[in-house]
């Protein structure tokens, strides 16, 4: 399958919340908790102010180290930013800081990233989003279907609070088509969709279809693409994916009709290749492009290809 069809996910910041060491001093502590809320507002330039001001008086105050990393990376100072996170695990390493070097690594230096993914996964083994960027690297940078799988399973049996490790489990599923899991990661996804805040409903409920589809449940697939589409009309994707439904059930009109859609939709020509294999498979032939050719762009890595936007959760638990 093609790594593009992969949905997109983006994690929203949070805050670090989590007891202060008791050596900590009363001010100290008390611009900690004005740095989390100023994190939890997403106030960039306020949040640098304060960890600025907690790192004159404690400069091996590795919670500011991290945050003010983060900060910094947010705003564009990413070598400074780096080097916040690099000093915050020479004094105290934690995953938070292993995660947020390696969502930067991901683009630039991947074999970094992954080293930074595996130590911080040894120092909190049951950390669903590093289990979940592990699966996600397996998938999309380096693909290895087993060391993918691995992690997306792992990741599924981790409680989580938010919903971006059963995303990034869900693209492994989805990648390397396997359909039982990924009817399982999308079931737990969009049970917890009405409380979660993200921004991409129509994402989970497509590749359920897709999985129903592959494993024979024909009118709950039909439903959750018909849900998908729903929720974003222009999703290239579920077109191609209520076409192969049709097919399956011997519709060739109506099959022809959905990937001649998918092709309208697909603006970017993203899936151009499947699509028009598709066509002349469903339609027998192919029809000139009714929209421009999109700009060419340089090649980058899968995972900026196919937007798999992550920033990371600032939260901590101690």
């Amino acid at each position: 399958m093609n790594y593009n069809c992969l949905c997109i996910i983006i994690v929203f910041l949070v805050a670090c919340r989590g007891p202060v060491h008791k050596d900590k001093s009363t001010r100290i502590e008390r611009l900690l908790q004005q740095g989390f809320q100023s994190d939890a507002r997403e106030d960039d330039s306020s949040s640098l102010k304060i960890y600025d001001s907690i790192l004159q008086e404690d400069p091996d105050n590795y919670i500011s180290l991290v945050n003010r990393g983060r900060a910094k990376i947010e705003v564009g100072d990413t070598v400074s930013g780096m080097a916040d996170l690099a000093k915050s695990i020479k004094i105290h390493p934690t995953p938070e800081a292993f995660i947020s070097k390696a969502i930067v690594e991901l683009n630039n230096d991947p074999k970094q990233a992954l080293k930074d993914l595996k130590t911080g996964n040894e120092i909190r083994p049951d950390y669903g989003l590093i289990t979940g960027l592990l699966a996600q690297y397996y998938s999309s940078i380096e693909p290895l279907r087993d060391s993918a799988l691995h992690y997306a399973d792992h990741t599924c049996h981790i409680s989580s609070k938010t919903l971006m490790p059963y995303l990034a489990a869900m693209n492994a599923y989805l990648y390397f088509n396997d359909y039982p899991n990924l009817l399982k990661a999308t079931d737990t996804i969009i049970a917890r969709l009405p409380n979660s805040g993200y921004q991409y409903p129509a994402y989970p409920y497509n590749n359920r279809g897709l999985a129903e589809l592959m494993l024979g449940e024909i009118q709950k697939a039909k439903q959750d693409i018909r849900t998908s589409l729903n929720l974003d009309s222009n999703n290239a994707w579920a077109y191609r994916n209520m076409s192969l439904l049709f097919n399956k059930m011997n519709k060739s009109d109506s099959s022809c009709y959905y990937i001649r859609l998918a092709r309208q939709k697909d603006k970017t020509q993203q899936y151009k290749k499947d699509i028009d294999s598709l066509i002349l498979s469903f339609c027998g032939k192919l029809q000139p492009q009714t929209h421009p050719k999109p700009a060419k762009f340089s090649t980058v890595p899968k995972i900026i290809s196919m937007i798999f936007i992550i920033s990371f959760s600032r939260c901590w638990h101690y």
